[in-house]
């Protein structure tokens, strides 16, 4: 039972910041869409809106919604204040949730970083396995390699001229 205390602290203590930082996050866009609701009660000023019209098949296709009256599109948030439907098309008065763009882009980066779905990230730590891979020495590259020969004979040249090789040297070491 006491082996498993550190161990459940060292993984406490490596999931928290990120668990941490990304329900802080979520928090925080909890509350922006709680003040967007406040301010609609109130009222926003015209000049505060964005006019989007859409055809009815684009808002299947294009609109990522988060609910009746929110939608995401072309990665930013938006709140519905009003609408009005024409023949063929949509209109929506919309309130541009900038805050919200930010946190969710905020959460996709750590989303990115905790499950490794960063395109160049993912492509970095495939050049780095390469790399590595190019260090490692493998069996199957020795097929590759002749395989040495082996001296039946030995050659008498060298033999007779490595009694002729003085190994003293020309002079007595130094004292120091």
């Amino acid at each position: 039972m006491t082996a498993r205390i550190p161990a459940i602290l060292l993984l406490a203590a490596l999931c928290l910041p990120v668990l941490g930082g990304y329900s802080w996050l979520q928090y925080q866009k909890a509350e922006v869409r709680k003040e967007v609701e406040r301010q609609k009660e109130r009222g926003f000023a015209e000049e505060d809106l964005v006019l989007l019209r859409f055809s009815y098949s684009e808002t299947k296709h294009l609109l990522r919604w988060e609910h009746a009256a929110e939608f995401e599109y072309l990665g930013q948030m938006y709140d519905i204040v009003r609408s009005e439907e024409k023949k063929d098309s949509i209109y929506y008065w919309c309130f541009w949730d900038e805050e919200e763009t930010a946190l969710n882009q905020e959460m996709a980066e750590v989303e990115k970083s905790l499950f490794n779905t960063d395109p160049h990230r993912q492509e970095k730590q495939e050049r780095l396995q390469q790399f590595y891979k190019s260090l490692v020495y493998i069996e199957s590259d020795l097929q590759d390699i002749p395989q040495p020969t082996t001296i039946t004979k030995p050659n008498s040249f060298f033999l007779t001229n490595l009694s002729l090789v003085s190994f003293e040297p020309p002079t007595p070491p130094p004292r120091f």
